[in-house]
């Protein structure tokens, strides 16, 4: 349930060991445009709820849009950092 980054590459560790890094150890990416901010990091804590075999570990958020955010979650650094993409060329088209 609780994971640490081994690099880029989630590894099972304990609670202790999960938090013992800053939000920017944790960051994938973080994107300003303007006054929207776009941000993936690696949470640490499997948010798949047990639905499936792979943890989910990786969020993508986007902040002050002004229509309430959108969250998009990942199983790997790859896939994060693709949606990372994703939500910037989303907001670059706004």
């Amino acid at each position: 349930m609780y994971y640490k980054l081994d690099g880029k590459t989630p590894v099972p560790c304990t609670i202790d060991e999960t938090f013992k890094t800053s939000i920017d150890d944790r960051r994938v990416a973080l994107t300003n445009i303007g006054n929207i901010k776009i941000s993936t990091v690696f949470l640490g804590v499997d948010h798949s709820f047990h639905e499936g075999d792979d943890a989910i570990l990786f969020e993508t958020m986007v902040f002050n849009r002004g229509d309430g955010g959108e969250c998009k979650r990942a199983k790997t650094w790859l896939d994060a950092q693709t949606n990372h993409i994703d939500m910037v060329n989303k907001a670059l088209e706004k």
